[in-house]
C-alpha cells in the first residue's frame, strides 16, 4: 500500500498546487436517482467492475448523469497526530465515522487513505486535502482524488485524533470502492471456510464464517465421525439503492440551501433494510429577494432598514421559506433631511425640507413630503450706512430677522454686502494747464451714490491730483500732400486720466518737402535691366524761410529695359562665314513713349553659320566641255528662323561639276501614222547626288520602225475585246498598230474597232448553277444567269459571264433560329431562305434576317445573387464576394444573365488552421527535498545545524502555434501554449551543505537560463527568533507560469 499510494504522491501534489484554495466539491442529482450495481447473470450476485483511473487504458465511460453529480459528506478523523506542511502534502491515515447513505457494513475496518496539507490566505490557516483510496486488510482501493476534497479553517498546523474532517465526494464511486473490498473479504472468508471443512469432518462452517467449534473432552476428540454428505451453500445477493421517494426537502436556511433528503436501501437475499433519510446531494439554492416587502422605518432612530423574503425553485416550481419579510440588518440606512428648494420672495427667505433615505438600489426613497420650517429676513431697517475713508467704500449695514416656531430673533447691525463705493470724480473740475511748465494737472471731487440713487458729496471741492499729473507735448499734425508738395504740421497737447488726448493748441504748419524729376536724368542700368527716373528733394523751413535741396538720386520709379534688334543690321564675316545678330535697349516712359535706350552691339549668343545653298541656283551646262556645273548663293537663317542671302548664284566651292552624258532614256519614240512609221528621240543627262537630270529636250535620232495591224496574238487569241452592240445585237472586233524594237514587238497604239461587225447570241449554258444567280431577299425572288457570244472562226466566243437574266424563281422560307443582341435584351428571327431551281432545291441562305423582321426583347426573370470565387479575409475570418445578376428568358428559353454589380460579401467563416511550427522543452520550477543535522568542529568548540539539500527540476514542453489561412497560406497570428503537464525529472545528484545561520548562507544558483533563475535562498526559511524549523519539501518560488515567447 505504501508504494502504490507513494506513488501517486507528486500527482496529488500537482493537484492541490493547481490552486491556492481550491473549493469544495458540489454536485446535484435528480431526484429518485439510483446507483445500483448491476447483477451478474451466472452467479445472480452484484458485479462491479473497479474503476479506470484518468488517463489509463479500458477507462469506460461513467453511468447516468445523476450518478456522477451523486456527492456525500464523508465525516472522517486522524488516527494519528498528524503534522500538515505548508503546501506540500502529506500521507496520512483516516477513520471514517459516518458516511451518510452507506450500509454501516461496508465501512467495518475501512481505513481511509488521504493527503493533506495547509496553506496561507489573508494570514489564516486553511486545511486541505484529498481522499486517494480506502483499504482493509492490506486491500487497497484507489478513489479519484478530484472528486474527494475538503476544505476546513485551522488553528494550528496539526490535525488531532479528534478533530473531524468531512470530505465530500463521489458517493456512487464510494460505494463501488467499498464493495469491492467487501467482496474481496467474502472470497477469501469462502476459501477458508472450505479448507476447514476438508480438513475437519467433525464440523462445519456457519455462514458468517466465525470459525470451527472442538470438544475438550479428549474422548471425544478420539472420535471419528462419519463423512457428511456434501452441503450446498446458498448464495446470497446484495444490492444497494439510493432514492428519494418518501424523503422531504430540508431547508438549511443557515448554508442558504434546501437539501432533497434521501435514504438507502439495501436488499441482502430475502432481508431487506432501509436506513432513515438524511441529506442527499440534491441541493436548490435559497435565493432572496427584496421585492414585494416593505422597509421598516424608524422616525426615532431616523433609519430605514430593508426586508426581504426567501425561496427556493424546486422539483415543483418556488417554494416560500420562512414566515414573511424579515428586516436585513445588513442593509439599514439613515434617513437624512433633504433641502427642498428655499422660496425667496425679497428679502425673505422661506426653508423647506423633507426626509429621504437612499435604498439597496441607490434610489431616493421619500419618507415625509417637503414642510416649511421657517422665515429669515435680511434687513437693513434702522442700519446705518458707514465710511470706510481708508478703503474708499460706503457700506450699508444689515441684520437677520428670524421667525421659526412663531419665536422672533434678531442680529446687531453688522456690514452688509451692499457697499457703495466713494469715487474720485474729476468730471466736473478743470485741468490747471501750465504751458510754459508745459504740464496738466487733473482735479478732482469726492461722492458716493446712495441707495436712493441720489448723489452723496464727501469731499465737494476740486482738489488737484498730484497722481494725475501730465505732461504737455508737441504731436505732428497730418500730413498735407500735394502733388509732389509735402507739407509738414505740429500741435500742442495732453493725454488725460481717461487716456484722451486734449489739445491745447492746434496744428500750424513747419515746413514744406518738394519731390521733383526737374533737372535730374533717366539712369540706365543695364546689368539690372531697368531705366531708373532719378529725383531730388527741395525743402522750405517756414521759419526763417531756410531752403535746401539734396543731389538727384534714384527713385522708385523705374522702367524695364526691353531689347530690340529692330533698325540694328546683323554683321556678316564671309572669313569665317558667321553672321552676329545686333540688338539695342529701349523703353517705355510713362507717357507710353518708345525711348532708346544703347546703341546696337554685338549679341554673341546669336551667332549663326553662313552656308552655300545650291538648292536656289540653276545647274550651269557647258556643252563645250560636256559638264553640268552646280551653282550656289551664300545664306544664313536669322534668330526669327528667316533665311537671308549675303550672296548671288555664283559656282559653288562645295559641290564639283558633273559630266554630261548623251541618252535615248526618257525620250520617247515619235509616231507618224500617217507616213507608216515611228522615229526614235534622245538627248543629254547628268547625275548629281545620285539623281539624273534631263539636260536639254529630246529630238529626233537617226532610227525609224513600220507600223502593222495585229488582231490576234500568237496562241489565236483576240488581244482585243470585240465592241458589242446590245441595240442592234452587233460585235465589232478591234486591232492594235504595232513595231519591232530591238527584235521585240510594241504595241503603240490601243485597241480600234474594225469596220467588219458580226452577229450576237445569248445562251443559259454554263449558268446553270444558281451559285451565280442574283438572289433579290427583300424582293423574294432569284434572277437566272445567261450569257453572250459570238462566232469566230467557226467557235463560239463568249463576250462575258453570266449575268442577270430574265427568268425569275419565287423564295421558300422557313424558321432558323434566332440571333440575340444581349446588349440590348432583344432577339431577332432567322430565316432559312431556298428556291425550286430546275437542278433542285438551293439554299440561298441557311440563317438570315430578312428585311423587315422586328426584334423581340428579352423576358425578365429575377435578380440572383451568387459567389465570385473571390475572398477578402479579416484576420481568420474569410469574405467571399458576390455579384448581383439579373436573369431575362430569351425566346429560346435560354438564360442570360446581365451583371449589374457587386453583392454583400458572404462570412465563408473561420478558415485558419492551428499549426504547431516548433516545440521547445524549459525548466518551469524545482521541487527542493532536504533534512537537518548538527555539524560539530574538528577540535569540538563549537556545533551548528546546517541542511542538507538536494533538488529536482521541473520541466515542461511548449508549443510556438501559428493559425494559418488555408486558402492563401498567410501565417494571421502565433500563440505560445503548453503542450503537456509538468514533469519532474530525477534527483539531481550534486547535494550541498548550507548553514543553518541565514548569515553565513550564500545564495547558490539552483539553476538559470534566459528565462528562469532559481536560487537556494529564494527557499531558505527566515529565522527572526533563531529557532530552527522544519526542513520540509517544498517547490521554488520563482515558477515559469506562461511559455517565453523568445528565442525560438
Amino acid at each position: 500500500m505504501q508504494k502504490s499510494l507513494s506513488a501517486a504522491l507528486f500527482a496529488v501534489s500537482l493537484l492541490l498546487a493547481g490552486a491556492t484554495v481550491p473549493p469544495a466539491a458540489t454536485a446535484q442529482t435528480a431526484a429518485g436517482a439510483k446507483a445500483v450495481a448491476p447483477a451478474t447473470p451466472a452467479t445472480g450476485q452484484t458485479q462491479t467492475t473497479p474503476p479506470a483511473q484518468p488517463g489509463q487504458p479500458g477507462a469506460t465511460p461513467p453511468g447516468t448523469m445523476d450518478e456522477l453529480n451523486a456527492i456525500v459528506k464523508i465525516q472522517s478523523r486522524p488516527k494519528t497526530v498528524t503534522p500538515l506542511p505548508e503546501n506540500q502534502p502529506v500521507q496520512l491515515d483516516l477513520s471514517l465515522v459516518n458516511v451518510p447513505e452507506v450500509p454501516k457494513p461496508l465501512l467495518e475496518g475501512v481505513t481511509g487513505n488521504a493527503f493533506a496539507r495547509y496553506v496561507s490566505v489573508d494570514n489564516k490557516l486553511v486545511g486541505q486535502m484529498v481522499l486517494a483510496g480506502v483499504s482493509k486488510d492490506g486491500r487497497i482501493e484507489a478513489l479519484d482524488t478530484s472528486k474527494f476534497a475538503a476544505q476546513f479553517p485551522l488553528k494550528a498546523t496539526t490535525l488531532s485524533t479528534d478533530e473531524p474532517v468531512v470530505i465530500e465526494g463521489d458517493k456512487v464511486q464510494l460505494i463501488e470502492a467499498l464493495k469491492r473490498l467487501q467482496k474481496v473479504e467474502e472470497v477469501e472468508k469462502k476459501k477458508k471456510e472450505e479448507k476447514e471443512t476438508s480438513e475437519k469432518s467433525s464440523t462445519t462452517s456457519n455462514a458468517n464464517g466465525m470459525g470451527s467449534r472442538s470438544s475438550a473432552n479428549p474422548d471425544a476428540a478420539g472420535y471419528t465421525t462419519p463423512q457428511p454428505g456434501t452441503l450446498t451453500q446458498k448464495e446470497t445477493t446484495t444490492s444497494v439503492e439510493v432514492v428519494e421517494d418518501g424523503c422531504p426537502i430540508r431547508v438549511d436556511v443557515g448554508q442558504g440551501v434546501a437539501i432533497q433528503q434521501n435514504r438507502t436501501v439495501t436488499v441482502s437475499g430475502d432481508s431487506r433494510s432501509e436506513s432513515p433519510c438524511e441529506d442527499g446531494g440534491t441541493r436548490y439554492q435559497i435565493s432572496k429577494t427584496y421585492q414585494g416587502c416593505t422597509y421598516a422605518v424608524d422616525l426615532v432612530g431616523k433609519t430605514a432598514t430593508a426586508r426581504y423574503s426567501q425561496s427556493y425553485t424546486g422539483p415543483d416550481g418556488t417554494v416560500p421559506v420562512g414566515g414573511g419579510c424579515t428586516e436585513d440588518p445588513e442593509k439599514v440606512f439613515q434617513i437624512v433631511e433633504q433641502s427642498c428648494g428655499d422660496q425667496v420672495n425679497g428679502s425673505v427667505t422661506v426653508t423647506r425640507a423633507r426626509l429621504m433615505y437612499r435604498n439597496h438600489l441607490n434610489t431616493d426613497v421619500e419618507v415625509q413630503p417637503c414642510a416649511v420650517k421657517g422665515t429669515r429676513e435680511v434687513t437693513a431697517s434702522g442700519c446705518p450706512i458707514r465710511i470706510d475713508a481708508a478703503n474708499l467704500v460706503a457700506i450699508q449695514q444689515t441684520k437677520i430677522v428670524t421667525v421659526e416656531n412663531n419665536q422672533k430673533s434678531e442680529t446687531p447691525c453688522e456690514d452688509g454686502g451692499t457697499r457703495y463705493p466713494i469715487a474720485k470724480s474729476y468730471q466736473t473740475c478743470p485741468y490747471v494747464v501750465n504751458v510754459g511748465a508745459r504740464t496738466a494737472t487733473a482735479q478732482f471731487s469726492m461722492s458716493y451714490t446712495g441707495p436712493n440713487g441720489s448723489t452723496v458729496a464727501v469731499a465737494p471741492d476740486c482738489s488737484p491730483d498730484p497722481e494725475k499729473v501730465y505732461r504737455i507735448t508737441e504731436q505732428s499734425c497730418p500730413v498735407l500732400v500735394s502733388g509732389g508738395l509735402t507739407t509738414l504740421q505740429s500741435k500742442l497737447q495732453y493725454r488725460n486720466h481717461l487716456n484722451t488726448d486734449v489739445e491745447v493748441q492746434g496744428c500750424t504748419t513747419t515746413e514744406t518737402r518738394e519731390i521733383t524729376e526737374q533737372g535730374c536724368p533717366v539712369r540706365i542700368d543695364t546689368g539690372k535691366l531697368k531705366a531708373i527716373q532719378q529725383t531730388k528733394t527741395v525743402t522750405t523751413i517756414i521759419a526763417g524761410n531756410q531752403k535746401s535741396e539734396t543731389a538727384c538720386e534714384d527713385s522708385e520709379t523705374s522702367f524695364p529695359l526691353l531689347s530690340s534688334y529692330l533698325n540694328c543690321t546683323y554683321r556678316v564675316d564671309l572669313t569665317e562665314m558667321t553672321a552676329t545678330a545686333r540688338s539695342r535697349f529701349y523703353y517705355v516712359n510713362k507717357n507710353g513713349d518708345s525711348v532708346q535706350a544703347t546703341d546696337c552691339a554685338n549679341d554673341n549668343e546669336k551667332v549663326f553659320p553662313i552656308t552655300e545653298d545650291v538648292a536656289a541656283c540653276p545647274i550651269k551646262l557647258d556643252f563645250d566641255a560636256l559638264k553640268a556645273i552646280p551653282q550656289a548663293t551664300l545664306t544664313y537663317t536669322n534668330h526669327l528662323n528667316a533665311k537671308v542671302q549675303v550672296r548671288d548664284c555664283m559656282d559653288s566651292k562645295t559641290v564639283n561639276p558633273v559630266p554630261l552624258v548623251a541618252t535615248t532614256d526618257g525620250c520617247t519614240i515619235r509616231h507618224d501614222f500617217a507616213a507608216g512609221k515611228s522615229t526614235q528621240q534622245g538627248g543629254y543627262k547628268y547625275t548629281l547626288n545620285k539623281v539624273i537630270y534631263d539636260a536639254v529636250l529630246c529630238s529626233d535620232t537617226e532610227a525609224t520602225y513600220p507600223h502593222s495591224n495585229v488582231y490576234d496574238d500568237a496562241a489565236g487569241g483576240s488581244i482585243c475585246n470585240a465592241i458589242i452592240r446590245q441595240d442592234n445585237r452587233k460585235v465589232y472586233r478591234q486591232y492594235r498598230t504595232q513595231i519591232i524594237v530591238g527584235g521585240q514587238p510594241r504595241y503603240i497604239t490601243e485597241c480600234t474597232p474594225d469596220t467588219t461587225a458580226l452577229d450576237l447570241y445569248t445562251t443559259q449554258e454554263g449558268c446553270e448553277s444558281p451559285s451565280t444567280w442574283v438572289h433579290d431577299l427583300s424582293a423574294g425572288v432569284s434572277y437566272a444567269s445567261v450569257r453572250d457570244y459570238y462566232m469566230r472562226s467557226g467557235r463560239r466566243e463568249y463576250i462575258n459571264s453570266c449575268h442577270t437574266g430574265s427568268q425569275t424563281y419565287p423564295h421558300q422560307i422557313t424558321a432558323a433560329g434566332w440571333e440575340m443582341n444581349d446588349g440590348n435584351r432583344t432577339s431577332i428571327q432567322k430565316s432559312r431562305v431556298f428556291i425550286n431551281a430546275p437542278t433542285g432545291q438551293y439554299v440561298i441562305n441557311t440563317s438570315t434576317i430578312l428585311p423587315g423582321t422586328t426584334a423581340i426583347p428579352y423576358e425578365y426573370v429575377t435578380q440572383t445573387t451568387s459567389r465570385t470565387g473571390q475572398s477578402t479575409y479579416e484576420g481568420c475570418t474569410a469574405w467571399r464576394l458576390t455579384a448581383k445578376t439579373d436573369q431575362y428568358r430569351r425566346p429560346d428559353s435560354t438564360i442570360y444573365n446581365l451583371p449589374i454589380g457587386a453583392g454583400a460579401p458572404e462570412n465563408g467563416g473561420n478558415v485558419c488552421d492551428k499549426v504547431l511550427m516548433a516545440t521547445r522543452n524549459f525548466v518551469v520550477g524545482a521541487w527542493r527535498y532536504g533534512t537537518t543535522s548538527t555539524y560539530t568542529s574538528n577540535n569540538g568548540e563549537y556545533t551548528h545545524d546546517e541542511w542538507i539539500m538536494s533538488h529536482q527540476l521541473i520541466r515542461r514542453d511548449a508549443g510556438r502555434f501559428v493559425y494559418r489561412n488555408r486558402e492563401n497560406y498567410q501565417d494571421v497570428s502565433q500563440v505560445f501554449e503548453w503542450t503537456s503537464s509538468p514533469v519532474t525529472y530525477p534527483q539531481v545528484v550534486l547535494q550541498a551543505s548550507y548553514q543553518r545561520d541565514p548569515a553565513y548562507s550564500g545564495n547558490a544558483t539552483v539553476y538559470s537560463d534566459a528565462n528562469i533563475t532559481i536560487h537556494v535562498w529564494d527557499w531558505l526559511p527566515q529565522y527572526p527568533n533563531g529557532t530552527p524549523d522544519v526542513l520540509t519539501s517544498r517547490a521554488s518560488t520563482v515558477q515559469l507560469t506562461t511559455p517565453p515567447e523568445t528565442g525560438w
